[in-house]
């Protein structure tokens, strides 16, 4: 900002001196005219000459701070409005000049704003212009002559020292103006900068709050799929148990001990989870293999059928996918086995087309009415999690869910985990919230 404010600061010292010098110039010039033609002072030929001074003088300082500017008599966009002053500026001249042979000197203004106004090689072109005049009216064109041919190659030299003077210092502004230019720039940058790393700054802190909300979300989904479904499954075989203990005591006994099962199996999965929370969920067991169990001990307990196609290469996806999958599997063959009521259940960890692809399917008595989630697809009603966690497990990985039943056709879970757009496993966490 310095820098630039020195170049206008420059900009405005040139402009007032060459002001004066011409100012000076145009005043003694119409002095002249009025003396060698005493009779324009009482005649309408001296009113027209005097609006014609009146007009170049105007145009000259208003025309500049009119058309163009101090502060953009340099800038490149502003070309069309120099190339406009220089030709009325140039116009007036040659309209003085029908007066007066005497304001044929005003061309030599002109030479100043085509050698700085106008950029190369066009400035030449019109500096040429006012040159070639001021030398006709000399009327040192050479002749043939020795003597000629040096006055007019001095008169060259005399044009080419005051090109030089008037476009050396023009050059000297213009590189300044650039440089102001850049430094501006360079401070924008920098203001942008800081603006952006306290953008990043911030948007840290939100994704460190972020996290925590997913850590908790995590902790609240393992939980329901652990802790949950079991004590709910529990209440209600103790409820059976306090109604069969006075008239089926072998009966009580049967689902006293289905119960211990299913506590004993609550609290390994709760163990599991609270594991998970410092370390991975797999520990050198691939997703399909972990899955392939669980399903083959539920239909050991509940009686049906179940039909398992894996692939070799689960093992090699990333963690996060197997992760992911593992605990929308288990929480989908749970389901099965609570509410599910079926004869046959089908699971199938396959890749399709780069994506990780999982299904579980059963013929039970399908899915009752369920709230709509805003994709169209069905989510868990209020106060439940099981669906919904599943969604917000497979959205973490741009993934897609389908949850198809229809009742008696029983149910169809599927997902789908793009491959490529998960590279490597995020970084473990370095502390977890719940320590």
């Amino acid at each position: 900002m310095q820098e630039m404010q020195r170049a206008q600061r420059f900009v405005r010292v040139m402009v007032y001196f060459w002001n004066i010098i011409t100012y000076l110039m145009l005043a003694l010039l119409t002095v002249v005219a009025f003396v060698n033609h005493p009779g324009w002072l009482h005649a309408w030929r001296g009113l027209a000459l005097a609006g014609a001074v009146l007009l170049y003088g105007g145009w000259y300082g208003g025309g500049f701070l009119l058309v163009i500017g101090r502060h953009r008599a340099w800038q490149p966009e502003y070309l069309w409005r120099r190339l406009l002053y220089w030709v009325i500026q140039f116009g007036s001249a040659l309209i003085l000049m029908t007066f007066d042979t005497s304001y044929t000197n005003l061309l030599w203004v002109s030479l100043g704003p085509a050698l700085s106004f106008i950029v190369m090689p066009w400035s030449v072109l019109f500096a040429a212009i006012p040159a070639g005049i001021i030398i006709h009216s000399w009327g040192v064109w050479p002749n043939g002559s020795a003597g000629s041919w040096l006055v007019f190659i001095s008169v060259l030299l005399t044009f080419a020292v005051y090109c030089a003077v008037v476009y050396m210092p023009m050059m000297l502004i213009q590189h300044r103006f650039t440089q102001a230019r850049l430094y501006r720039d360079l401070e924008t940058a920098h203001t942008e900068l800081a603006a952006a790393h306290a953008q990043l700054a911030a948007s840290a802190e939100q994704e460190r709050e972020l996290a925590v909300l997913r850590e908790r979300e995590r902790l609240a989904r393992d939980l329901h799929d652990t802790l949950g479904h079991a004590l709910v499954l529990a209440t209600v075989k103790l409820e059976a148990i306090r109604r069969l203990v006075g008239h089926d005591a072998e009966r009580a006994e049967r689902e006293s001990e289905a119960t211990q099962g299913i506590l004993r199996d609550a609290m390994n999965d709760l163990r599991s989870t609270l594991v998970a929370l410092r370390s991975p969920d797999l520990d050198g067991e691939p997703v399909a293999v972990t899955l392939a169990r669980r399903a083959r001990e539920v239909g050991r307990r509940s009686g049906c059928e179940v039909d398992v196609r894996l692939c070799s290469t689960s093992a090699e996806w990333p963690r996060r996918v197997q992760s992911a999958l593992l605990h929308i599997g288990r929480e989908a063959i749970a389901n099965v086995e609570r509410h599910a009521q079926a004869r046959h259940l089908r699971l199938s960890i396959i890749p399709d087309d780069g994506c990780a692809c999982l299904t579980v399917a059963d013929d039970g008595v399908g899915l009752p009415a369920l709230p709509c989630h805003t994709d169209g697809g069905v989510t868990s009603p209020s106060g439940h999690y099981g669906l919904a966690g599943m969604r917000e497990r497979v959205a973490e990985l741009g993934g897609t869910l389908a949850i198809t039943s229809a009742p008696g056709q029983g149910t169809e879970i599927s997902v789908r985990v793009p491959l490529a757009r998960i590279t490597s496993e995020e970084p473990a966490r370095e502390e977890s919230v719940y320590a």
